[in-house]
């Protein structure tokens, strides 16, 4: 194992760039920037650079090789997966017939039990080998890309979980990967670290009682007066944080019922663990969007209705939770847990 393993990153997006960004300045080779977004791709090289300002300095560096097919990301021992959590199975069926057991795939943030659905998928893929798959219980940034080659980080989270659903992998990676990804602390039950994420009690709340202005939602230009990325709290009425708590509080009696109650972190304690001191920017320009579209497509299918279906599985009652699914649904015009695999369709 040599001491700096060549990274490469899935996801050109605001996370998968601040990535390419802080490996490359502490000394790591990008050997790929892989996105499937062939625009986005043209728009990035012709750039050129990615640009980085904000809460971690102002930095820049070379555009890594970038790629549009994942299996490009075989070049790198580390697999870093930056996508949002509905692209994985697409990512795992490019990776299967590249991956080698020498390959470690870091999800950057699986949601509920992230790491055995991608090794599912890299199966389904038709990978032969068994590559270690694992994942963090949060992203490590707050970030925000208003532009191709330019992302501008509002925080860096001081604390994160990795896991994995094989038993004793997190530990027998946890050194290198905490290397590469500083904050990194183990837990040996992938399930309930999952289950700590807190993007879906704190995203969908603040999504359905702001519909009207969530579905439209534009990008803010940096001097605006009201919105943009970073100050979702604008639109954290009184309401919208009693939806948070009440949700908070169904998730937390799954945990319990499920035999993790030791594991459950409430909300308001994983912010303090993931925020701690001198991790934010005081003061955040306006930029990019208030409200983003994977408030709904990762939060609800990939967090609020599996932590429905293990309620369901442990006898406990989630009203808040199935109520605010169904009411998403409606709005979308679109039933979630029909689409889920393995989730009941619910009423």
């Amino acid at each position: 194992m040599t001491a700096f393993p060549e990274i490469a990153v899935i996801g050109a997006g605001a996370i998968g760039q601040t990535f390419v960004v802080d490996f490359t300045r502490r000394g790591y080779t990008v050997s790929a920037l892989v996105e499937h977004n062939s625009a986005h791709v043209d728009a990035l090289r012709e750039v050129g650079q990615i640009r980085l300002s904000g809460h971690m300095g102002e930095v820049n560096v070379l555009m890594p090789p970038l790629a549009l097919d994942a299996d490009a990301a075989a070049k790198g021992r580390v697999i870093l997966v930056a996508t949002t959590v509905d692209a994985h199975e697409a990512v795992a069926h490019a990776l299967a017939p590249a991956l080698m057991n020498e390959h470690l795939v870091l999800l950057a943030n699986g949601y509920v039990n992230g790491s055995q659905r991608f090794a599912a998928a890299l199966e389904a893929g038709g990978c032969t080998t068994r590559p270690a798959v694992l994942e963090l219980n949060t992203t490590p940034f707050l970030v925000c890309s208003p532009e191709p080659g330019r992302v501008h980080v509002t925080a860096r989270k001081r604390w994160m979980e990795l896991s994995s659903f094989e038993d004793g992998l997190a530990r027998k990676h946890h050194e290198l990967l905490a290397g590469i990804v500083p904050g990194i602390e183990v837990c040996d039950n992938a399930l309930a670290s999952s289950l700590n994420n807190q993007n879906p009690v704190a995203h969908v709340p603040s999504y359905l009682l702001n519909a009207a202005e969530a579905r439209c939602s534009e990008p803010v230009a940096p001097d605006a007066t009201r919105g943009g990325a970073f100050y979702l709290e604008d639109y954290s009425s009184e309401e919208v944080l009693q939806l948070r708590t009440a949700l908070d509080h169904e998730r937390m009696q799954v945990m319990r019922a499920l035999g993790l109650g030791d594991y459950a972190i409430a909300r308001t304690e994983f912010s303090l663990k993931s925020y701690g001191p001198g991790a934010r920017e005081a003061v955040s320009p306006r930029m990019g969007r208030t409200f983003s579209r994977r408030f709904v497509t990762e939060d609800v299918p990939y967090g609020l209705i599996p932590i429905e279906k293990l309620a369901r599985q442990a006898g406990v009652n989630t009203p808040v939770i199935s109520g605010i699914i169904t009411l998403i649904g409606a709005l979308e015009s679109y039933n979630w847990r029909r689409r889920c695999k393995g989730a009941d369709d619910g009423d």
